[in-house]
């Protein structure tokens, strides 16, 4: 091909490229695509740039290169095959976590980031700059923790206990070839204890029913839930409106809060709900059908003993102290 014929046809190609560009732009929305799959589910690239930006915020990083963001990628990738191996070894195995086991470790977890970051309005900041909102954050954290403790279980399930059996003559040949490097065992107490516990009377129990109630009526009357939780909440989700972020029914630990939350629809609020924490005003704000998760905020108000019910516990336990002395 002499140089006239191959500088048209690099014209040519040039102009169908430059078509081509010009077309991509103007029609073509870019849709989501899958980088790995594992036992029969697909790990999409958003999920795996999303968990990029959580880590990049848990950590306190800043000036994310893009050499930095690629390589962070590529570990998230490999941790999240990681992780769906292990959630479906622990499904094959019927090991489960409870969403009260997780959501104890959670707004623990937050406070933390919140002080690495330097306070509120830094991590506020923080969750700005990667686009996130604290409830991504949340259920990013609970992710992480549920496959922690996964992992932790199906490793104790895993292990051959019959291989690390070891005899009684072996363990005293060991402990002589070592007794002289041992520490001396501290001094220790052998020691007893009758517990009494405070149980709140039904006066205890009416005053937190009438705030309950209060609320309650407040939020029908239109008062913002939000609002109201960071006001009057006593539970620790106060500090975020109330939120809970996006759970499981099937994981919430008390059965009369998964009943009332089953029932509701989007944006319905509760009556008062009773439960070994107090009383509760649960508000429902999305469904997700394909992860079968609901996302919830609740208002908490604790049943608190009274002066009289302190008075009590000291005179029960005044008794049995002169019941033990005699």
């Amino acid at each position: 091909m002499n140089r006239s014929k191959r500088n048209t046809v690099f014209v040519v190609w040039m102009l169908v490229f430059l078509g081509a560009t010009t077309i991509v732009r103007a029609e073509i929305v870019p849709v989501d695509s899958s980088v790995a799959v594992v036992e029969d589910g697909a790990i999409f690239r958003s999920e795996v740039e999303q968990t990029v930006k959580q880590i990049v915020l848990q950590r306190g990083i800043k000036d994310v290169s893009p050499a930095e963001r690629m390589s962070l990628e590529g570990q998230v990738l490999i941790d999240l095959i990681n992780s769906r191996l292990i959630v479906a070894k622990a499904g094959r195995l019927g090991i489960e976590v409870s969403f009260a086991e997780i959501e104890k470790h959670v707004e623990q977890t937050v406070e933390e980031n919140r002080r690495t970051l330097g306070g509120e309005q830094a991590f506020q900041r923080a969750l700005e700059a990667e686009g996130l909102t604290l409830a991504e954050l949340k259920r990013f954290i609970r992710e992480q923790i549920r496959n922690r403790m996964l992992v932790e279980r199906v490793l104790a399930t895993e292990i051959d206990r019959g291989s690390l059996q070891i005899g009684e003559a072996e363990l005293l040949a060991l402990f002589e070839d070592r007794k002289s490097t041992l520490p001396m065992r501290p001094a220790v107490v052998h020691l007893q204890t009758i517990y009494i516990s405070m149980e709140s009377s039904a006066n205890a129990r009416a005053v937190a029913e009438a705030r309950i109630d209060s609320l309650y009526r407040r939020v029908l009357a239109g008062e913002d839930f939000a609002d109201l939780a960071r006001s009057h909440s006593e539970d620790p989700s106060a500090k975020t409106g109330g939120s809970l972020g996006w759970v499981k029914i099937s994981d919430l630990g008390d059965q009369n809060f998964a009943e009332a939350a089953e029932k509701l629809t989007v944006g319905e609020v509760s009556p008062p709900v009773a439960t070994s924490y107090g009383y509760h005003l649960i508000r429902l704000t999305g469904t997700n059908p394909t992860t079968q998760e609901v996302e919830l905020s609740h208002i908490l108000v604790r049943v608190k003993p009274g002066a009289d019910d302190v008075q009590e516990v000291f005179k029960r336990a005044n008794t049995v102290h002169g019941m033990l002395l005699a």
